[in-house]
C-alpha cells in the first residue's frame, strides 16, 4: 500500500517536508507506519518515538491503532512550543 506522508517542524528537517512510503499489502495501522519511519530515519526516531507527536488523516486526529488504506495522507504533526513574547 502507497502512503503520502507530510511532516512538518523537526520533522521535515529530518525527513522531508513530502514523501511516500510502500507499506505491506497487509492491514496496516499508524504503528506499524511509525516504526517502518523510525527504521527508515534513525535520526527521526526519537521525535516519533516519544509519544508528543500527533498523526492526522483527512483532518482528524488518529490513534495509533488507526488502520491505514492505500492513498491516505498521514501528517505527522510535532509537539509546538509557544513563541516569543
Amino acid at each position: 500500500m502507497k502512503l503520502t506522508l507530510r511532516f512538518y517542524g523537526p520533522l521535515a528537517a529530518a525527513i522531508a517536508e513530502e514523501t511516500s512510503v510502500d507499506l505491506p499489502s497487509r492491514p496496516a495501522t499508524i504503528a506499524d507506519l511509525k516504526r517502518q519511519i523510525a527504521m527508515s530515519y534513525p535520526e527521526a526516531a526519537p521525535l516519533i518515538a516519544e509519544g508528543r507527536t500527533r498523526y492526522v488523516v483527512a483532518d482528524a486526529i488518529v490513534p495509533d491503532d488507526f488502520g491505514l488504506a492505500n492513498g491516505m495522507v498521514v501528517e505527522f504533526l510535532p509537539p509546538v512550543s509557544g513563541g516569543r513574547e
